[in-house]
């Protein structure tokens, strides 16, 4: 998670326009979000609702910046051309590099538990880079 916070905080920094300040101010929040709730989940019972609390209003954060017209997200006339082909490729590839990985995961897991959930994402994941290159 680490990484994409890094990420999302070099876009903030870069953004220099209102439609790219607000965008990525999106995203972060989305970023805020998620990291609030993998706290809930993961931390000690005392301080969970601290964290409750703080993802609610990370949620009403996202939610109120949703109003703000000059929100503008790439419109489809943008992606109509041939780049969602390429990011479809790169989906795939990703896919294939995760499924690799969990491969690599299952030769070094002890636990048949552990196996058996890495053998069904990877499953799932071929399944992904399957439909991926499907498209024409």
């Amino acid at each position: 998670m680490d990484d994409h916070i890094d990420f999302v905080t070099r876009q903030l920094e870069a953004a220099d326009s209102l439609s790219g300040l607000l965008a990525t101010s999106f995203i972060g929040l989305e970023m805020v979000e998620r990291g609030t709730l993998l706290l809930t989940e993961i931390a000690p019972l005392q301080t969970r609702p601290a964290y409750v609390t703080a993802y609610n209003e990370a949620t009403h954060a996202s939610g109120a910046l949703l109003e703000a017209p000059t929100l503008i997200w790439p419109s489809r006339a943008a992606f109509a051309s041939d780049r969602h082909r390429e990011l479809a490729a790169t989906v795939a590839d990703l896919s294939l590099t995760v499924s690799r990985a969990l491969l690599n995961a299952v030769n070094l897991a002890a636990d048949p538990a552990d196996r058996v959930a890495c053998l069904g994402a990877v499953r799932h994941t071929g399944l992904v880079y399957a439909a991926l290159r499907q498209v024409p």
